[in-house]
């Protein structure tokens, strides 16, 4: 659905609730309780996480198969899982298509607690031309930009759950480990399970989309 539509949607959506309003069909403090939880929730998203690296832009290869990558550079990593293939994620949010310039940043909580796959994804929903690509997203990362990673955080490159394969209970999210002493390691996390504070995470940015890229 085009960002046009839901702009159609909310400005509907306001001139009824203007209505339900002024016809007496809704509570006034109600509604002014639901809208501020809106406002509050998005502060309290923000405030959990913050930038922990812009990493330019990436440029999406003529191949942009799992297989072919691994195939290539299966050597440069200490381990990787493998259950990361094609065959497991076929369909992506986003396709990255050859010629894709794509904005890349990394970010980290900055809060003690562990915070949920869906906070952290809600956080990058909040971010200007946000796309999620999955598993696909890692290895242009890991080939033109993984110099500027700040060392010694797992990195994850999220998708919606039902893009994600399920494996032994839980659906997997491709993790990106960079250790301090230079080693790489590319295995799956749990979406349905915690992160920490070491677990960092990728924003892609379809650059097309954005007016600040």
């Amino acid at each position: 659905m085009s960002n046009d539509n839901v702009y159609e949607r909310l400005f509907k959506q306001q001139a009824m609730i203007g209505k339900l309003i002024l016809d007496g069909n809704r509570d006034l403090e109600a509604v002014s309780r639901i809208l501020q939880s809106i406002i509050t929730e998005r502060e309290e998203t923000l405030q959990k996480f913050t930038l922990l690296a812009d990493l330019g832009v990436i440029t999406i290869p003529e191949d942009t198969s799992l297989d072919s990558f691994l195939q290539k550079n299966r050597k440069k990593f200490y381990d990787v899982d493998k259950n990361i293939t094609d065959a497991n994620f076929p369909n992506p949010s986003r396709i990255l298509k050859p010629g894709d310039k794509i904005g890349v940043r990394a970010y980290k909580q900055i809060v003690s607690v562990t915070t949920t796959t869906e906070e952290r994804m809600k956080f990058l929903r909040q971010q200007p031309g946000n796309i999620f690509v999955g598993a696909h997203g890692i290895p242009p990362v890991f080939e033109q930009v993984k110099v500027k990673l700040p060392k010694g955080f797992w990195y994850a490159s999220f998708d919606e759950e039902d893009r994600l394969p399920y494996l032994g209970s839980y659906h997997r999210v491709p993790v990106l480990h960079a250790y301090s002493r230079g080693v790489w390691h590319w295995h799956l996390g749990y979406f349905e399970r915690v992160w920490h504070d070491t677990n960092a995470f990728f924003g892609f940015r379809d650059l097309s989309q954005t007016l600040d890229a």
